[in-house]
């Protein structure tokens, strides 16, 4: 498909679809799949895709992020979290800032 043709299909959609009274994100998104299928090629959907997801999925550091969500809520559900906060508070308080100086260290 010509890029004229592309251009025109994918404008005519997003104003289809917004008469329509659909999102904008969806719609937005929506044409964006639609474009990359109709596109240059057949498999650029596939490449896309493959190269935001896969890699993602190949940094290890990103395993850590559910690990510590889970750790702070093991620590807010055990009640730590407020020992620590009225031990920090009593620590810094006559501290200029204890009070945020306290939600950094115990976050």
């Amino acid at each position: 498909m010509s890029a004229e043709l592309l251009t025109l299909v994918m404008f005519g959609g997003l104003l289809v679809g917004l008469f329509m009274g659909h999102p904008l994100a969806f719609v937005l998104g929506g044409m964006a799949v639609i474009g990359a299928y109709l596109g240059p090629g057949i498999n650029t959907l596939g490449i896309i895709i493959n190269n935001v997801y896969g890699n993602a999925m190949d940094n290890y550091v990103l395993v850590a992020i559910p690990l510590f969500i889970l750790m702070a809520r093991f620590l807010n559900d055990s009640g730590v979290t407020e020992k620590m906060f009225d031990a920090m508070r009593l620590l810094l308080a006559n501290v200029r800032g204890g009070l945020a100086l306290t939600v950094v260290v115990v976050s």
